[in-house]
Protein backbone atom coordinates (compact mmCIF):
# COMPACT_ATOMS: atom_id res chain seq x y z
CA UNK A 1 0.00 0.00 0.00
CA UNK A 2 2.81 2.38 0.95
CA UNK A 3 4.63 1.58 -2.28
CA UNK A 4 1.45 2.37 -4.25
CA UNK A 5 1.17 5.79 -2.58
CA UNK A 6 4.89 6.37 -3.15
CA UNK A 7 4.49 5.61 -6.86
CA UNK A 8 1.50 7.96 -7.03
CA UNK A 9 3.49 10.74 -5.32
CA UNK A 10 6.43 10.22 -7.69
CA UNK A 11 4.10 10.26 -10.68
CA UNK A 12 2.47 13.41 -9.36
CA UNK A 13 5.82 15.12 -8.84
CA UNK A 14 6.97 14.14 -12.32
CA UNK A 15 3.76 15.47 -13.79
CA UNK A 16 4.17 18.69 -11.86
CA UNK A 17 7.77 19.04 -13.06
CA UNK A 18 6.69 18.38 -16.63
CA UNK A 19 3.88 20.94 -16.33
CA UNK A 20 6.36 23.45 -14.81
CA UNK A 21 8.83 22.89 -17.67
CA UNK A 22 6.09 23.52 -20.21
CA UNK A 23 5.10 26.72 -18.43
CA UNK A 24 8.73 27.87 -18.22
CA UNK A 25 9.28 27.11 -21.87
CA UNK A 26 6.20 29.10 -22.81
CA UNK A 27 7.34 31.95 -20.58
CA UNK A 28 10.79 31.89 -22.19
CA UNK A 29 9.22 31.95 -25.65
CA UNK A 30 7.02 34.86 -24.60
CA UNK A 31 10.01 36.80 -23.21
CA UNK A 32 12.11 36.04 -26.30
CA UNK A 33 9.30 37.28 -28.55
CA UNK A 34 8.92 40.38 -26.40
CA UNK A 35 12.66 41.13 -26.62
CA UNK A 36 12.56 40.57 -30.38
CA UNK A 37 9.61 42.95 -30.73
CA UNK A 38 11.40 45.60 -28.65
CA UNK A 39 14.58 45.22 -30.73
CA UNK A 40 12.56 45.29 -33.94
CA UNK A 41 10.70 48.44 -32.87
CA UNK A 42 13.98 50.02 -31.77
CA UNK A 43 15.57 49.29 -35.17
CA UNK A 44 12.57 50.75 -36.98
CA UNK A 45 12.77 53.88 -34.82
CA UNK A 46 16.52 54.22 -35.43
CA UNK A 47 16.03 53.83 -39.19
CA UNK A 48 13.25 56.42 -39.19
CA UNK A 49 15.44 58.88 -37.25
CA UNK A 50 18.38 58.28 -39.59
CA UNK A 51 16.09 58.77 -42.59
CA UNK A 52 14.84 62.06 -41.13
CA UNK A 53 18.40 63.30 -40.55
CA UNK A 54 19.38 62.19 -44.05
CA UNK A 55 16.39 63.91 -45.65
CA UNK A 56 17.00 67.12 -43.69
CA UNK A 57 20.70 67.08 -44.64
CA UNK A 58 19.83 66.48 -48.28
CA UNK A 59 17.26 69.28 -48.30
CA UNK A 60 19.70 71.70 -46.67
CA UNK A 61 22.33 70.88 -49.27
CA UNK A 62 19.82 71.31 -52.08
CA UNK A 63 18.58 74.57 -50.58
CA UNK A 64 22.12 75.96 -50.48
CA UNK A 65 22.98 74.65 -53.96
CA UNK A 66 23.05 76.83 -57.07
CA UNK A 67 21.82 73.82 -59.05
CA UNK A 68 18.31 72.45 -59.24
CA UNK A 69 19.66 69.08 -60.43
CA UNK A 70 22.70 67.37 -61.91
CA UNK A 71 23.35 64.02 -63.57
CA UNK A 72 26.49 62.08 -64.45
CA UNK A 73 26.45 59.46 -67.22
CA UNK A 74 29.39 57.10 -67.82
CA UNK A 75 30.29 55.86 -71.29
CA UNK A 76 32.28 52.93 -72.66
CA UNK A 77 35.85 52.37 -71.46
CA UNK A 78 38.57 53.22 -73.96
CA UNK A 79 40.92 50.30 -73.32
CA UNK A 80 43.90 51.81 -75.16
CA UNK A 81 43.74 55.20 -73.41
CA UNK A 82 42.29 53.77 -70.16
CA UNK A 83 39.74 56.60 -70.13
CA UNK A 84 35.97 56.85 -69.81
CA UNK A 85 33.78 59.53 -71.42
CA UNK A 86 31.63 61.23 -68.77
CA UNK A 87 28.65 63.43 -69.56
CA UNK A 88 27.63 65.98 -66.94
CA UNK A 89 24.21 67.60 -67.29
CA UNK A 90 23.13 70.39 -64.92
CA UNK A 91 20.01 72.50 -64.46
CA UNK A 92 20.70 75.73 -62.56
CA UNK A 93 18.09 77.24 -60.26
CA UNK A 94 18.68 80.52 -62.02
CA UNK A 95 17.32 80.84 -65.55
CA UNK A 96 18.56 83.62 -67.81
CA UNK A 97 19.44 84.14 -71.46
CA UNK A 98 22.79 85.60 -70.43
CA UNK A 99 23.67 82.76 -68.06
CA UNK A 100 26.83 80.82 -68.94
CA UNK A 101 28.20 77.63 -67.38
CA UNK A 102 31.61 75.99 -67.35
CA UNK A 103 33.14 72.95 -65.71
CA UNK A 104 36.37 73.25 -63.75
CA UNK A 105 37.98 69.83 -63.86
CA UNK A 106 40.95 69.96 -61.51
CA UNK A 107 42.81 72.92 -63.10
CA UNK A 108 41.14 72.68 -66.51
CA UNK A 109 38.18 74.87 -67.57
CA UNK A 110 35.65 73.42 -70.07
CA UNK A 111 32.77 75.47 -71.49
CA UNK A 112 29.39 73.77 -71.14
CA UNK A 113 26.81 73.66 -73.93
CA UNK A 114 23.49 75.34 -73.25
CA UNK A 115 20.37 73.23 -73.88
CA UNK A 116 17.27 75.22 -72.98
CA UNK A 117 17.51 75.86 -69.24
CA UNK A 118 20.15 73.15 -68.82
CA UNK A 119 23.84 72.80 -69.66
CA UNK A 120 25.89 69.74 -70.58
CA UNK A 121 29.48 68.74 -71.27
CA UNK A 122 31.28 65.50 -72.11
CA UNK A 123 34.88 64.92 -71.09
CA UNK A 124 37.32 62.02 -70.89
CA UNK A 125 38.51 60.95 -67.43
CA UNK A 126 41.45 58.67 -66.72
CA UNK A 127 40.13 55.61 -64.87
CA UNK A 128 42.77 55.69 -62.15
CA UNK A 129 42.18 59.38 -61.37
CA UNK A 130 39.63 60.87 -59.00
CA UNK A 131 38.90 64.22 -60.67
CA UNK A 132 37.60 67.11 -58.60
CA UNK A 133 34.75 68.93 -60.31
CA UNK A 134 33.40 72.45 -59.88
CA UNK A 135 30.57 74.09 -61.80
CA UNK A 136 30.96 77.80 -62.47
CA UNK A 137 27.87 79.83 -63.37
CA UNK A 138 28.41 83.33 -64.74
CA UNK A 139 25.77 85.95 -65.39
CA UNK A 140 26.70 89.52 -66.33
CA UNK A 141 30.16 89.18 -64.80
CA UNK A 142 28.92 87.65 -61.52
CA UNK A 143 30.20 84.16 -60.80
CA UNK A 144 28.74 81.45 -58.59
CA UNK A 145 30.71 78.28 -57.93
CA UNK A 146 29.59 74.88 -56.68
CA UNK A 147 31.99 72.09 -55.78
CA UNK A 148 30.85 68.48 -56.10
CA UNK A 149 31.63 66.84 -52.77
CA UNK A 150 31.59 63.34 -54.20
CA UNK A 151 34.56 62.28 -56.32
CA UNK A 152 34.05 60.05 -59.34
CA UNK A 153 35.62 56.76 -58.25
CA UNK A 154 36.08 55.20 -61.66
CA UNK A 155 38.66 52.70 -60.47
CA UNK A 156 36.14 50.78 -58.35
CA UNK A 157 33.68 50.80 -61.24
CA UNK A 158 35.97 49.66 -64.05
CA UNK A 159 38.74 47.77 -62.21
CA UNK A 160 38.45 44.57 -60.20
CA UNK A 161 38.66 44.31 -56.43
CA UNK A 162 40.60 41.16 -55.43
CA UNK A 163 40.90 39.61 -51.98
CA UNK A 164 41.93 36.32 -50.40
CA UNK A 165 45.19 34.44 -50.04
CA UNK A 166 46.80 31.13 -49.14
CA UNK A 167 45.13 28.93 -46.53
CA UNK A 168 46.75 25.92 -44.86
CA UNK A 169 50.06 25.04 -43.22
CA UNK A 170 53.69 25.25 -44.24
CA UNK A 171 57.03 23.87 -43.07
CA UNK A 172 60.72 24.20 -43.89
CA UNK A 173 63.53 21.72 -43.30
CA UNK A 174 66.37 19.97 -45.13
CA UNK A 175 66.45 22.75 -47.74
CA UNK A 176 62.81 22.05 -48.59
CA UNK A 177 59.77 24.29 -48.20
CA UNK A 178 56.40 22.56 -48.25
CA UNK A 179 52.94 24.08 -48.27
CA UNK A 180 49.68 22.16 -47.83
CA UNK A 181 46.44 24.00 -48.41
CA UNK A 182 44.59 26.06 -50.99
CA UNK A 183 44.73 29.42 -52.71
CA UNK A 184 41.37 31.15 -52.19
CA UNK A 185 40.71 34.23 -54.31
CA UNK A 186 37.56 36.36 -54.31
CA UNK A 187 36.50 38.90 -56.94
CA UNK A 188 33.97 41.69 -56.82
CA UNK A 189 31.88 41.82 -59.96
CA UNK A 190 30.87 45.30 -61.08
CA UNK A 191 28.41 46.58 -63.63
CA UNK A 192 31.33 47.38 -65.92
CA UNK A 193 33.86 44.57 -65.41
CA UNK A 194 34.41 40.93 -64.43
CA UNK A 195 37.39 38.51 -64.16
CA UNK A 196 38.09 36.08 -66.98
CA UNK A 197 41.07 33.92 -66.04
CA UNK A 198 43.68 33.37 -63.33
CA UNK A 199 47.27 32.24 -63.74
CA UNK A 200 49.08 31.18 -60.55
CA UNK A 201 52.85 31.54 -60.92
CA UNK A 202 55.60 30.20 -58.64
CA UNK A 203 59.09 31.63 -58.90
CA UNK A 204 62.40 30.82 -57.21
CA UNK A 205 64.92 33.64 -57.48
CA UNK A 206 62.67 35.29 -60.12
CA UNK A 207 62.76 32.18 -62.33
CA UNK A 208 59.37 30.62 -63.07
CA UNK A 209 59.26 27.01 -61.90
CA UNK A 210 55.54 26.36 -62.51
CA UNK A 211 52.32 28.06 -63.56
CA UNK A 212 48.75 27.00 -64.15
CA UNK A 213 45.76 28.82 -65.62
CA UNK A 214 42.03 28.42 -65.04
CA UNK A 215 38.81 30.32 -65.67
CA UNK A 216 37.86 32.85 -63.02
CA UNK A 217 34.60 32.93 -61.10
CA UNK A 218 33.37 34.84 -58.06
CA UNK A 219 35.48 32.55 -55.86
CA UNK A 220 38.35 30.37 -57.04
CA UNK A 221 39.81 27.68 -54.79
CA UNK A 222 43.08 26.29 -56.12
CA UNK A 223 44.80 23.32 -54.38
CA UNK A 224 48.36 23.98 -53.20
CA UNK A 225 50.31 20.92 -52.07
CA UNK A 226 53.86 21.24 -53.31
CA UNK A 227 57.49 21.07 -52.22
CA UNK A 228 60.14 23.58 -53.23
CA UNK A 229 63.90 23.15 -52.99
CA UNK A 230 65.27 26.27 -51.29
CA UNK A 231 68.96 26.56 -50.50
CA UNK A 232 70.91 29.36 -48.82
CA UNK A 233 69.88 32.79 -50.12
CA UNK A 234 66.96 31.47 -52.18
CA UNK A 235 63.64 33.28 -52.45
CA UNK A 236 60.22 31.81 -53.30
CA UNK A 237 57.43 34.00 -54.69
CA UNK A 238 53.87 32.90 -55.41
CA UNK A 239 51.48 35.31 -57.10
CA UNK A 240 48.40 35.33 -59.30
CA UNK A 241 47.93 37.14 -62.59
CA UNK A 242 44.24 37.92 -63.03
CA UNK A 243 42.94 38.98 -66.44
CA UNK A 244 39.67 40.93 -66.69
CA UNK A 245 37.24 41.32 -69.58
CA UNK A 246 39.21 44.29 -70.98
CA UNK A 247 42.51 42.39 -71.08
CA UNK A 248 44.05 44.23 -68.10
CA UNK A 249 46.29 42.02 -65.96
CA UNK A 250 46.46 42.37 -62.17
CA UNK A 251 49.48 41.00 -60.29
CA UNK A 252 48.30 39.81 -56.87
CA UNK A 253 51.01 38.81 -54.38
CA UNK A 254 50.29 35.68 -52.32
CA UNK A 255 53.52 34.44 -50.74
CA UNK A 256 57.08 35.61 -50.21
CA UNK A 257 59.47 33.14 -48.52
CA UNK A 258 63.19 33.77 -48.17
CA UNK A 259 66.11 31.79 -46.76
CA UNK A 260 69.14 33.72 -45.48
CA UNK A 261 72.82 33.02 -46.22
CA UNK A 262 72.96 30.60 -43.28
CA UNK A 263 70.07 28.50 -44.58
CA UNK A 264 67.51 29.82 -42.06
CA UNK A 265 64.10 31.27 -42.95
CA UNK A 266 64.03 35.06 -42.62
CA UNK A 267 61.60 35.85 -39.75
CA UNK A 268 58.46 37.79 -40.56
CA UNK A 269 58.90 37.41 -44.29
CA UNK A 270 56.97 34.20 -44.89
CA UNK A 271 53.93 35.86 -46.35
CA UNK A 272 53.41 39.08 -48.21
CA UNK A 273 52.43 41.58 -45.49
CA UNK A 274 49.48 42.94 -47.44
CA UNK A 275 47.96 40.55 -49.92
CA UNK A 276 46.99 43.03 -52.59
CA UNK A 277 47.39 44.06 -56.20
CA UNK A 278 50.97 45.25 -56.65
CA UNK A 279 50.62 46.26 -60.29
CA UNK A 280 48.17 46.45 -63.20
CA UNK A 281 49.30 46.14 -66.82
CA UNK A 282 47.43 46.94 -70.01
CA UNK A 283 47.22 44.68 -73.05
CA UNK A 284 50.60 45.81 -74.33
CA UNK A 285 52.29 44.97 -71.02
CA UNK A 286 52.70 48.58 -69.93
CA UNK A 287 52.34 49.13 -66.17
CA UNK A 288 49.47 51.57 -65.54
CA UNK A 289 49.27 51.16 -61.76
CA UNK A 290 51.73 50.52 -58.94
CA UNK A 291 51.10 51.34 -55.27
CA UNK A 292 54.55 52.87 -54.74
CA UNK A 293 53.98 55.34 -57.60
CA UNK A 294 50.24 55.64 -56.99
CA UNK A 295 49.01 56.24 -60.54
CA UNK A 296 51.18 55.86 -63.63
CA UNK A 297 50.03 57.39 -66.91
Amino acid sequence: MKKKWLYLIIIGLLSLNFYTLIKLNRLKTYVDNLVYQVDYSDNILRNEINAIYSNVDEKLKKQGSILDSHQLTLGQLNVEAVTVPITLRITPKEASETLKASLQLDNKIITMKKEGTSFSVTFDAYVLDKPEMKVVLENNGVQKIETFEEHIDLRNKYFLEISGGIEGSSSYGSDTFQHRGTISLYFSYTEYNSPKKITVIKEVNENIISQNTEEASYHNSIPLNEKYKLSKGDKLDIYAIVEDQYGFNYKYKLLNYEVDSNGNPIPGNHEFPEKRVVEIRDKSGKIIYEPKNDFIK
